[in-house]
This record gives structure tokens, C-alpha cells and sequence, in this order.
């Protein structure tokens, strides 16, 4: 856990402690820092805070004579322990809607900062698989892949035409929900049926919201989408 990992004041404890701090500040590293200086903000300012205090972090192991690996092993462990963290509150939460959809930011906005992070520290290409180890049976990892990928759906019903990418979540990205994918253990054809049948449903929902040209038109229309969907994915 994050408290074992930060426990007692040696240098691996110390630079734990200071990754949990920045896995958990709630702003999307790369997204602010990449502003232009003249837009400056609170998130801005928390990103540079959180960029400067982790650089800290990786001077001072150094001047602890850490060396890479102990570094990217602390990276690694806080990696886990956060995504752990993050997937039970997660599958927690899915039952309240608005509850879930701060959950999948937090856990989409974790999955963007920690491979940031890990550059930050240099260590990138020395971590481990950071895969979730928790006792979530696959049915409710499944679950929860579906229920974030319902909160991304509009951005890919967008690229053809139905909708407004802008109705999704903002924060969960598909990009991003698809970066999920291996580290809850999902085989990549399992996750490409979960993601047909989730905006398959979804383009269902919009075309009977709309309504218009009877069955026969709307069926068309459905088969028109499903084959330019189906190319897409």
C-alpha cells in the first residue's frame, strides 16, 4: 500500500512519498504544462508544482547515491499501489453516476501523469509491468473498461458524423481508456468486443432519440454506421 511504501524516512520512502503526492494532485500534468506561459492558471500553477517537486525528488535520491533501479522500483510499487487504489473506488463508485464519472477522471488522469512521471524521474524504460493486482473478479474489470469507455463513446461516434465529442467526459479520452486496457489484464480482442458493443448501443440510443425516417431508414442508417465504426476500430 502507499502507506507501507512511504513509512519511516529513508531516501526510497521519501521519493515514494512524493510520486503519491503527485499521482494524486488532481490536474492532467502533460495538458497544463504544454499552455502557453501567458495563459497561466491555477492548474498551470499546480503542474509546474508538481513537475518542480518530483524533479526535487529525483536530485535529492541522486545526492542519496539511489541508483536507476532502485528508483524506477519505487516508481513501479507506487505505480501499483495507486492503480489498486484507484480501480476498487472506481468499480466502488459505479452504481452513482456521478460518483463513477470522477472516478474514471481520477483513474484516466492517473494513467496520463505516470508515464510523465516516470520521464521525469528517467527511469521510463526501466519499470516493470505496473499491472492491477487487487482482488476485483475480470467480470468487474470488464465492467468498469465498458463503463469508461460509455464516458468516451461520443468522441469516436464524433469521427463519423453522430454526435458532439464534446458530450463525453471531459478527461476521459479514448486514447487514454484504451492505455487501461493491459493494465487491467484484458486481452486486446476482448476489449475491441467491449468497445463495438458499447457504441453500438450508443448509436442505437441517438437514433432512436432521433427518431426520424421510420424503421427501414433507420435500420440503413444503422448498417451505414456500423460499417464506417466497424473500419474505424
Amino acid at each position: 500500500s502507499i502507506d507501507e511504501l512511504t513509512a519511516g524516512e529513508t531516501p526510497s520512502a521519501s521519493l515514494c512519498a512524493t510520486l503519491a503526492r503527485a499521482l494524486r494532485a488532481p490536474v492532467d500534468i502533460a495538458a497544463e504544462a504544454s499552455k502557453a506561459t501567458e495563459e497561466a492558471d491555477a492548474d498551470l500553477a499546480l503542474a509546474m508544482e508538481v513537475l518542480s517537486s518530483v524533479s526535487e525528488a529525483n536530485a535529492l535520491s541522486e545526492a542519496n547515491e539511489m541508483s536507476a533501479a532502485e528508483k524506477a522500483k519505487c516508481a513501479e510499487q507506487v505505480g501499483r499501489a495507486m492503480l489498486l487504489e484507484l480501480v476498487d473506488e472506481a468499480i466502488a463508485a459505479m452504481e452513482d453516476k456521478r460518483r463513477f464519472s470522477d472516478s474514471a477522471v481520477a483513474l484516466c488522469r492517473f494513467v496520463r501523469n505516470a508515464g510523465l512521471l516516470a520521464n521525469e524521474l528517467g527511469v521510463a524504460d526501466s519499470i516493470g509491468e505496473v499491472l492491477y493486482e487487487g482482488s476485483q473478479p475480470r467480470r468487474k474489470l470488464e465492467k468498469l473498461y465498458s463503463a469508461c469507455l460509455e464516458l468516451a463513446a461520443p468522441e469516436l461516434l464524433a469521427t463519423i458524423g453522430m454526435g458532439d465529442a464534446a458530450e463525453g467526459t471531459a478527461g476521459v479520452g479514448l486514447d487514454t481508456v484504451e492505455t487501461l486496457r493491459p493494465l487491467l489484464k484484458m486481452r486486446e480482442a476482448k476489449a475491441e468486443r467491449l468497445m463495438q458493443e458499447v457504441v453500438k448501443a450508443q448509436m442505437m440510443k441517438m437514433m432512436g432519440d432521433q427518431g426520424d425516417g421510420g424503421a427501414a431508414a433507420g435500420g440503413e442508417a444503422m448498417a451505414r454506421s456500423v460499417e464506417m465504426l466497424e473500419q474505424l476500430l
